[in-house]
């Protein structure tokens, strides 16, 4: 831009004769055109710098860096004066997740009465952990707990994101690989005893970067398997993987309430991996999947959680955390039966901080349960 301008002087400053012998006024009109040039070329580059702050603070944001996002957002507010009231929400959202609740209200109350509809939702989830959290009463959580019964699905989407993008830990790497073969390693004894071992079909939800797929497929114990996951940069690493080979289909989760819900009948096994300590619907699961003849849960728990209570909403975390006898509980009153329970303890999440993890496994035929001793008797090692 610098460079601009200078060019601009030293074109004043070479007609400097033809301005003495033409004089002022037909000088301005002759060059009127080259003046309104480089006014036009200073304000798109000016324009563009603003684009090139704001894009930067949206990848700050979606990649988790809060202070990069907090910096550039304040440089477009402060110099370009934009207004755009996404912002607020942006920041909103930031200071929630920093904990710094007194000021993320006051963005996010900012947000709310703009009128824009992009994150209203997230807004009043957001605003409702802020203004109790922010009080600092001795209830606040328990009024948490009353309001939040769900989490937005944008928010949970941005999580997974941002999990993927942190999780460089190779002990919680270790930790989570540790549970996933866990799984095989039940469904693979499970699954002789199916009405069609060879001929299953599996739709794994929480899939990541395929890791449960690519076991499976060497133990070649499915016909087809469907992947869903929240987190898209997975759902590429997966393709990068030539993992489409091993998966039939890989989707990025929307909507989880839509986005599952197709052709659900064609599947006789379901894996869900986390995600019920985001949307917090057992129920939503135990309706779509009923038909199943294999359903393994894997989840973060706290066995203090009174089974009448089946879950509490995490307010710092964002998530829910549920009792595993509450999930017992109502899988087997909606006629499943448990055959398998593994507290896989308290392991490093997906997240990077401890999380405890329980996987179960629950069949519809009692039969299968009653030869529960038989089925596990054999061991069965999981090569990667």
């Amino acid at each position: 831009m610098l460079d601009k301008i200078k060019e601009l002087r030293e074109k004043f400053y070479k007609h400097t004769d033809e301005l003495k012998k033409t004089g002022f006024k037909n000088y301005i009109v002759k060059y009127k055109s080259i003046i309104q040039e480089h006014v036009l070329e200073i304000k798109e580059k000016l324009s563009n710098l603003e684009k090139t702050n704001y894009d930067l603070a949206l990848y700050h944001f979606n990649s988790g860096n809060n202070n990069d996002a907090i910096m550039r957002f304040n440089i477009v507010r402060i110099i370009w004066k934009n207004k755009d009231p996404k912002i607020d929400y942006y920041m909103g959202r930031i200071y929630t997740i920093n904990q710094k609740y007194s000021r993320a209200k006051i963005y996010l109350d900012h947000y709310i009465r703009s009128g824009d509809q992009t994150f209203f939702q997230e807004a009043e989830f957001s605003n409702i952990i802020a203004y109790h959290l922010s009080k600092r009463e001795p209830d606040s959580i328990d009024q948490i707990n009353k309001k939040i019964t769900s989490i937005p699905q944008k928010i949970i989407q941005l999580r997974y994101q941002q999990n993927s993008n942190l999780n460089k830990n190779s002990k919680a790497i270790e930790n989570i690989l540790d549970i996933k073969i866990s799984i095989v390693n039940i469904l693979s004894k499970i699954n002789p005893y199916t009405k069609n071992p060879h001929n299953n079909n599996i739709i794994e939800i929480g899939c990541g970067s395929g890791i449960i797929g690519s076991i499976l497929r060497k133990k070649m114990i499915f016909n087809l398997l469907v992947g869903f996951d929240y987190c898209q940069n997975d759902i590429l690493l997966a393709h990068n993987k030539n993992l489409g080979n091993i998966y039939n289909e890989l989707i990025f989760i929307n909507d989880i309430f839509k986005d599952i819900s197709n052709n659900l009948s064609k599947y006789s096994i379901a894996i869900i991996y986390e995600i019920i300590n985001y949307i917090n619907d057992i129920k939503f699961i135990i309706n779509n999947f009923a038909h199943c003849e294999i359903l393994i849960i894997c989840f973060r728990g706290d066995s203090t959680i009174q089974k009448e209570d089946i879950f509490k909403f995490n307010a710092y975390r964002e998530d829910f955390t549920f009792s595993p006898l509450g999930v017992q509980e109502i899988f087997e009153t909606h006629g499943w039966y448990l055959i398998q329970n593994i507290d896989n303890g308290s392991v490093l999440s997906s997240a990077n901080d401890k999380r405890h993890y329980y996987t179960m496994a629950f069949v519809k035929d009692i039969a299968l349960v009653e030869k529960k001793d038989i089925i596990f008797d054999e061991k069965i090692e999981t090569e990667i």
